[in-house]
């Protein structure tokens, strides 16, 4: 199903993980809430949790 998302920017976490379970254990490993705080974007995210969004993207295409 992960075809069916596009993982951009402004795609929240929430939006992710209802389309395929298979971004949590990236999210947990990263220490994103994909639960509690998935509404956020991941843009956001990385902002909050100093990441690279660039790379945090490209990993989570490749997941």
């Amino acid at each position: 199903m992960k075809g069916s998302i596009r993982i951009e920017p402004a795609t929240t976490l929430n939006e992710l993980v209802v389309a395929d379970q298979r971004f949590l254990p990236v999210f947990t490993r990263l220490g994103l809430d994909s639960c509690c705080g998935g509404s956020v974007t991941l843009r956001e995210a990385a902002q909050h949790h100093g990441l690279d969004l660039d790379a945090l993207l490209a990993e989570l295409r490749r997941t």
